[in-house]
């Protein structure tokens, strides 16, 4: 049985490695283990996994609904208070346990002592993030998580509108993209989309699409003044060049 530490929030010891209640935080970095506990879509359903402090802190009140926390006993104070100020009116267990429990559990030393899973929400429909936004950033064929990381953490320094990303590349909101994005990937617009099919309906609405690439296919020439709605294109692969609206 947990301690109650607040309306909503209850502190609970674990001492066997081996508790059931355990399964979503066990060996995460078993890439295809995770996937088949991690497994979501478009329509919600699956989990997310925020590891470290940052990461938890901006994933709360997000559309993605925290369950449960796994933090270092030592820490589980610090834990505690960032929930107190932020976790909703949701249930979530906070597991304390060893570092070297903690580390057993995960499958490798977990240095900044704290992890959590989230209940994935439903994506936003790409069609309405991108018409709202005045800079878009469409994502194409990267694989690394840590690449996709730092795009999307670059993204929410520029205050990026809208994250477009093609199924050609790594999950978004894959443990290491949402660590190294430093939790921006939790907060920022993001959806699934082919990138053809979003750069046909960007240059349609009359935004223009840019993107560089080492064949020197086009020159873009400095503007004085900025277009009012742009995008971005990011690829680790080649793609056709859009011209008149059409690929």
């Amino acid at each position: 049985m947990g301690t109650p530490a607040g309306s909503n929030v209850v502190l609970t010891p674990v001492a066997d490695p081996a508790d059931p209640r355990l399964a979503p935080f066990r060996r995460l970095s078993d890439a295809a283990f995770r996937r088949r506990v991690e497994t979501s879509s478009a329509f919600g359903g699956g989990i997310v996994v925020l590891e470290g402090w940052l990461a938890l802190e901006r994933g709360l009140r997000t559309r993605h609904r925290l369950k449960a926390v796994l933090v270092d006993r030592a820490k589980a104070a610090r834990a505690l208070d960032l929930l107190a100020g932020g976790a909703g009116t949701d249930p979530v267990t906070v597991f304390t346990a060893p570092t070297a429990l903690i580390d057993e559990v995960v499958g490798f030393a977990l240095h900044r002592g704290v992890v959590a899973v989230a209940d994935r929400g439903r994506d936003p429909l790409w069609s309405s993030i991108a018409r709202r936004a005045r800079t878009s950033l469409l994502v194409h064929g990267v694989g690394d998580a840590e690449n996709m990381g730092m795009l999307i953490r670059n993204a929410a320094a520029f205050d990026v509108g809208a994250v477009l990303v093609d199924p050609t590349c790594t999950p978004p909101l894959s443990r290491r993209s949402i660590r190294v994005s430093v939790g921006y990937a939790l907060t920022v617009p993001l959806a699934t989309v082919r990138t053809a099919m979003a750069t046909r309906a960007l240059v349609d609405l009359g935004i223009p699409v840019y993107a560089l690439s080492p064949a020197m296919v086009r020159t873009v020439r400095s503007r004085t003044v900025p277009p009012p709605r742009q995008a971005v294109r990011a690829s680790t692969r080649s793609f056709p060049t859009c011209r008149g609206g059409r690929l």
